[in-house]
């Protein structure tokens, strides 16, 4: 498994479910979000389904975490 954590403002659970949707942005006030096309966490959770492994977050505490998840025999879907 690799995590990254982020200390601050937590993700509201109604858009935890969302975020690995694809073109999803879950804050447009932000200022550069119409440089951004909300594919980035829909990339890695197609990358990640294809080789059987899992992407999640985890969003409470004012911690939000996001964690792969390989699988442990390594084996990719076409392998």
């Amino acid at each position: 498994m690799l995590a990254v954590e982020n200390h601050g403002p937590t993700i509201p659970l109604a858009l935890q479910s969302r975020l690995f949707d694809r073109f999803f942005r879950g804050d447009t006030a932000r200022t550069e979000s119409g440089q951004s096309s909300g594919l980035g966490l829909s990339i890695v959770h197609t990358i990640m389904t294809l080789h059987r492994g899992e992407c999640r977050v985890i969003s409470a505490d004012s911690i939000t975490r996001f964690e792969l998840v390989f699988p442990l025999d390594g084996a990719a879907a076409n392998g």
